[in-house]
């Protein structure tokens, strides 16, 4: 049979409405098939623009016409970069100033600078509500994280200045439910990973408190959650009684998630208290206290409450929590949680108290970039905040707000009562007054407030760049990638063949020890992993051999080899996970000094190929991150025999 196929762009082109791809090259090709007979029969597309298009391809024979139409999603690889800064203007003051540098080398059509206006503490935590629904990863305090904006703040998110993607709350939530209860193990806990065959202590806590502010609000815990079976691991599975005894900050976190779910244990409580080990922790008295409350146990709260004021240390306008407990070393039981606990507790028995007001500020001096950290210590941050929003609904506010940007109107607008949604501006580089600033200048953008009340105010600034521009960084962690050809030859200038495979080699090293690492390595659009089987060696640092404060440098040698490791040296291989178009690592523990990690994959497509750099971050530390530097992959066609 014989087959005449055409690949056309199925897409109405206007200035507005350009076609993101054409076909490169043979637009029409003709095949002669026999019986039983299959053939791939590859066409060349171009992308030249960022959108959606659709490809048609029409099928002429004698005995059989077809035409078939796909939908191809095009997206130009950028790396972004957000810098936001946020504060309040009330009292006596009527104005603030921020600076603002706009860069001159950006993507074409990703610079934006965003202002929030509110009447409400709910825009500042606009983004960390964002990062919380929008974390990459999905380990199960990651996904309880994700499900704390959606219990807490149901349908309006709108307050936030976010668009929510979702339609409906309640299936949202009960679906997220679903999902982490599938992960639940045969004693009721669950793992820190889905599918995870060891339950965690703390993981299992943070389900059964999502799981209690989630009934607060009204929504059905899917039958998926066995709550019982999750209350009894919590209070007396050989789990529960180890961390009972040995970390009387999980013993308060769960005496309280008990209360919260209905269980008494006052009993249990009172006698926790006696004990030294929590005499000098604000979080376990935090703790102590809103269990207290949820039992109805007022005296016992301000009690608690009373303790914590003995640690406190008053500023001009915030407050130091001066705890004598050793500092955690886990990733719970962060500096941020202390003061989120702090401040739920004193919120909660006295709102109008000057020290409620002073938490609140040092709460807020702690967010880097709008953020508090991790999705942990975002957790706590945003549940505190979200009781005090709620309790502040009632009072009033009376001003007009305006907001300049080197002088010139950015916006304007007034606020009556409280509540409801902020003002926002999201304008692009291109848009007034953004285009005609001057470029890598230092401008002010100045906040203005007339009238009585408070603005909460949030700006951020958004900006790509070209993914094979970016440059390497090393904030505590460095990477290097390399690919190699079949014969171990190094690829340079990121020239690949279509059809030949390659070796894809990252080396990861810190010089400390880094919890609960994240590993990206990206792959060329026009490639596919081959073997997904997880090749590693480790190189740790040991004294006497490598120098305190290196970065784990390779000395050579096999990496196989047990070189500088002790017989007692183990650590957990990596869990991974496969994506279309990269590999994802993530260690539990990072040791200090160096680890590889390599795979294969095939060049299948000719092109050009933009691929962001390969990065390394620790999860709940965003600010100790690294990456190499961007590629631009060229897989060229093979050669014709």
């Amino acid at each position: 049979m014989s087959l005449k196929i055409r690949a056309v762009s199925d897409q109405a082109s206007t200035p507005e409405t350009a076609s993101p791809i054409l076909v490169d090259g043979e637009a029409e090709r003709s095949v002669r098939l026999e019986p039983g007979q299959s053939l791939e029969l590859p066409f060349r597309v171009a992308a030249v623009g960022a959108g959606k298009a659709q490809i048609a391809f029409t099928i002429l024979s004698e005995s059989v016409n077809d035409r078939v139409q796909k939908e191809l999603v095009v997206d130009r690889p950028f790396l972004f970069e957000t810098v936001s800064t946020i504060g309040n203007l009330g009292g006596e003051r009527s104005w603030v100033e921020e600076g603002v540098v706009l860069p001159s080398v950006v993507g074409e059509g990703t610079g934006s600078l965003t202002v929030s206006l509110s009447a409400s503490r709910l825009a500042l935590l606009k983004e960390a509500v964002g990062y919380l629904l929008d974390y990459p990863y999905g380990c199960l305090e990651q996904r309880t994280a994700r499900l704390l904006p959606l219990v807490a703040f149901g349908g309006h998110l709108g307050a936030f200045g976010l668009e929510s993607p979702v339609t409906d709350m309640a299936v949202a939530v009960r679906d997220e439910l679903n999902l982490i209860g599938r992960s639940k193990l045969n004693d009721g806990s669950y793992p820190y990973w889905p599918g995870g065959r060891y339950g965690s202590y703390y993981v299992s806590l943070r389900v059964a408190h999502i799981i209690a502010l989630a009934e607060r609000k009204g929504f059905d815990i899917p039958t998926s959650i066995d709550k019982r079976a999750l209350l009894a691991f919590l209070a007396g599975s050989e789990e529960a009684q180890y961390w009972s005894a040995n970390d009387p900050y999980l013993r308060a976190y769960a005496l309280w998630v008990r209360a919260m779910n209905g269980e008494r244990v006052g009993t249990e409580l009172a006698l926790a208290l006696t004990e030294p080990e929590v005499s000098d922790s604000v979080a376990v008295w935090a703790f102590t206290g809103l269990a207290a409350l949820d039992l109805g146990m007022i005296d016992l709260a301000r009690s608690s409450r009373d303790r914590i004021k003995k640690y406190v240390r008053p500023g001009t306008r915030s407050l130091d929590l001066g705890d004598t407990s050793s500092a955690r070393t886990d990733w719970w039981g962060s500096d941020t949680e202390r003061y989120a606990l702090a401040l739920m507790l004193f919120h909660a028995l006295s709102p109008d108290d000057d020290m409620t007001t002073r938490l609140a500020t040092s709460l807020l001096d702690r967010q880097r970039h709008g953020l508090w950290g991790n999705t942990n210590s975002s957790y706590w941050a945003v549940l505190a905040f979200g009781r005090l929003a709620d309790s502040e609904a009632s009072r009033g506010a009376d001003f007009r707000a305006t907001v300049r940007l080197g002088g010139e109107p950015f916006l304007s607008t007034e606020f009556q009562g409280y509540g409801g949604k902020p003002a926002s501006r999201s304008a692009t580089f291109s848009e007034a007054p953004l285009s005609d600033a001057t470029r890598d200048t230092l401008l002010p953008l100045r906040m203005e407030r007339d009238g009585p009340g408070t603005l909460f105010y949030t700006a951020s600034l958004k900006y790509g760049l070209p993914s094979e521009l970016a440059y390497a960084r090393d904030e505590g962690i460095s990477v290097y990638n390399e690919v190699h050809d079949s014969t171990g030859m190094l690829v340079e200038d990121g020239k690949l063949v279509a059809g030949k495979t390659y070796r894809a080699r990252v080396v990861v090293s810190s010089s400390r020890d880094r919890p609960f690492l994240a590993l990206r390595s990206p792959v060329p659009s026009g490639a596919e992993i081959l073997d997904a089987n997880l090749l590693t060696s480790a190189r740790p640092r040991v004294a006497g051999n490598a120098d305190e404060g290196g970065e784990g440098e390779d000395s050579g040698g096999d990496d196989n080899a047990e070189d500088g490791v002790d017989g007692e040296a183990y650590w957990d291989a990596p869990v991974r996970f496969i994506m279309d178009d990269e590999l994802r690592f993530h260690w539990d523990l990072f040791p200090a000094g160096r680890q590889e990690v390599a795979y294969w994959f095939r060049a299948v497509m000719p092109g050009v190929y933009p691929t962001p750099p390969t990065s390394a971050e620790c999860m709940y530390e965003s600010e100790v991150f690294g990456r190499s530097s961007g590629t631009l992959f060229r897989i060229a066609p093979a050669a014709k025999r």
